[in-house]
């Protein structure tokens, strides 16, 4: 019987669009953890088989990588300059390349204020579109990154790649403004990657059970 009584009113929800966005070695190595023997003890667990969802289908807000990540930026971008506008104009620090080039980007994103409005009301219906489908006990998994941590060798073009799609990985949680945790569930000839785990608002405790349930399974410690 599961330790924590909610833990049979789990519905188990598989991010198929966030796995996309997944190298191909990582989604294998998550999936490879949670298959055979695993899998059916998942499923003994909830009493049910996790379902496949698109996570960005029906939320009015474009895809993950474009339209969700988009509106992520926007807000970021706008809060970013709002918090540090007067130390960095007042202070003037000497910032990095890439950090120098996204603070200027920030300031331009906070002074013109429409995009910066249409990305708040897409933050709404991504809230309103998660919390329908998290509604009534249900987890959601996820790659937590793309795959392992970039090496401070890889090439900046390859890094921007990685960094849009951790984004877009990002946004789901951040935009919906929902719990989320990372379990260390695999490792690939490039390092260490993870499964990430989210629910409705509120429901933190569950998500820890959850999370301690599938440690348990997998053979975590």
């Amino acid at each position: 019987a599961p330790r924590h009584p909610w833990l049979a009113l789990l519905r188990w929800l598989v991010a198929a669009d966030a796995f996309e966005l997944a190298e191909q070695s990582c989604a294998q190595a998550v999936y490879g953890k949670l298959s055979g023997d695993a899998f059916q003890r998942v499923c003994e667990a909830l009493g049910s088989e996790p379902a496949e969802v698109s996570v960005a289908e029906g939320a009015g807000a474009g895809d993950l990588l474009d339209g969700w990540r988009d509106t992520f930026r926007l807000l970021q971008a706008s809060e970013i300059w709002g918090m540090h506008a007067d130390f960095v104009e007042g202070c003037k620090p000497d910032f990095g390349p890439g950090i120098k080039e996204r603070f200027e980007m920030a300031k331009g994103v906070h002074g013109n204020q429409p995009p910066v409005e249409e990305a708040a009301k897409r933050r709404e219906a991504i809230t309103e579109h998660m919390d329908a489908m998290l509604a009534g006990g249900a987890i959601l998994a996820m790659p937590t990154a793309p795959g392992a941590a970039p090496t401070k060798a890889l090439p900046t073009a390859e890094l921007e790649v990685y960094r849009a799609r951790m984004l877009a990985l990002t946004a789901i949680a951040g935009l919906a403004r929902l719990p989320q945790v990372s379990v260390p569930i695999a490792v690939t000839e490039d390092g260490p990657v993870g499964l990430s785990l989210v629910a409705a608002r509120g429901e933190d405790e569950m998500l820890l059970a959850a999370t301690e349930m599938l440690a348990a399974v997998v053979g975590m410690q």
